[in-house]
């Protein structure tokens, strides 16, 4: 019953009209689970009732956000709940918008997901902020758009750790050689181990035999033990791959 037009109805009234939060919350997975027209409409709805808690509002453009096909009117919604008044709301739908993007693209909806890029490197190089500018690094790596490539490589230049530390994170969808040369420089020498464990988290979404000889560099070589841990948890994800079972009893022997 979760396809039927009707069910998403009642559960967007059901919410509207004040169920307890974990059932609200409840219904909302549901919701995006279902992940059709009428489901998304109704998060969409849900979202924009300003009577609703900042909460349920923020875990309704969360969901939707994830949809795996979105509807066009979905990604227009999200783009105006991106500037709510309500800060936790339009924070929300700003990294929402990134996910629709990249969904849209993968679906070839190659118009609207456009379109969500083109506003989120605006608001990118409108921020003020290091916490506007965290938000939308991070908004526009979700979008996995190598337009947004130069921007990144200009954050990963900044003297703030935090900004780098988004900058090399948000480069894990971007497609290229170029970009794995990016977060390997990034891992191989960037000061700061904050930075380091974020490049390691985007080396996780490439290809494993492109990263393997960068993974196996730091690994051996890092001086923090936060980065080699996340090193040997991306390592354990491709254990079947030529090499990486060699290097996982190599660590084991020779790391203190």
């Amino acid at each position: 019953t979760r396809l039927d037009p009707q069910t998403a109805k009642k559960a967007e009234a059901a919410i509207a009209q004040g169920v307890q939060a974990p059932v609200a919350s409840t219904l909302i997975g549901a919701l995006g689970g279902a992940g059709t027209k009428e489901a998304q409409g109704a998060l969409v709805r849900l979202a924009e009732r300003t009577s609703l808690s900042t909460d349920l509002r923020a875990n309704a453009i969360a969901t939707v956000g994830l949809s795996d096909h979105p509807e066009d009117e979905t990604a227009t919604a999200l783009s105006k709940l991106a500037n709510d008044k309500n800060p936790d709301v339009r924070n929300t739908a700003a990294l929402a918008m990134g996910n629709a993007a990249l969904a849209q693209r993968r679906a070839g909806q190659v118009g609207e997901a456009e379109h969500a890029v083109d506003e989120l490197l605006e608001k990118l190089q409108a921020a003020t902020t290091l916490d506007e500018q965290l938000l939308y690094l991070q908004a526009v790596g979700n979008t996995g758009d190598p337009r947004a490539l130069p921007l990144l490589q200009a954050a990963l230049g900044s003297t703030e750790i935090d900004a780098r530390a988004a900058a090399v994170s948000a480069l894990r969808f971007i497609p290229g050689e170029a970009v794995d040369t990016l977060i390997a420089s990034t891992l191989l020498r960037d000061g700061a181990a904050a930075v380091r464990r974020s490049a390691v988290f985007a080396a996780g979404f490439r290809s494993a035999l492109v990263m393997l000889s960068t993974l196996r560099q730091a690994i051996l070589s890092d001086g923090d033990v936060g980065v080699r841990l996340e090193i040997l948890s991306v390592l354990g994800r491709s254990m079947a791959l030529p090499g990486v079972l060699d290097l996982v009893r190599e660590v084991a022997g020779k790391d203190a």
